[in-house]
C-alpha cells in the first residue's frame, strides 16, 4: 500500500488519497483530487494499467503474469 500511496502522489500528483480496507474485497484507495475526479475513463484505465503489477482471475487457469518493467520501487 506505501508503495502504490508514493506512486498515486509521485508519478501523478494526486495529494488527497483514502485508503479503505473492504473485507473480502481487499484494499481500495479513493482519489479525492478534483483534477483525478475530472478524469476520462480512458486516462483512468491507463492510471491503472501503470499500476498493475501482475494479472490473474477466474479465466486465467490460475495463472500469474508479471508485468515487465517493473516500477522502480519495486525494483
Amino acid at each position: 500500500m506505501q508503495i502504490l500511496d508514493r506512486v498515486l502522489h509521485e508519478d501523478f500528483g494526486f495529494k488527497h488519497r483514502l485508503w479503505i480496507y473492504s473485507g473480502r474485497r481487499g484494499v481500495h484507495c479513493c482519489v479525492c483530487d478534483q483534477t483525478a475526479r475530472e478524469l476520462q475513463s480512458s486516462i483512468r484505465q491507463a492510471i491503472v494499467e501503470h499500476l498493475t503489477v501482475i494479472s490473474g482471475g477466474k479465466d486465467s487457469s490460475k495463472r500469474v503474469t508479471l508485468y515487465t518493467p517493473l516500477h522502480p520501487s519495486l525494483q
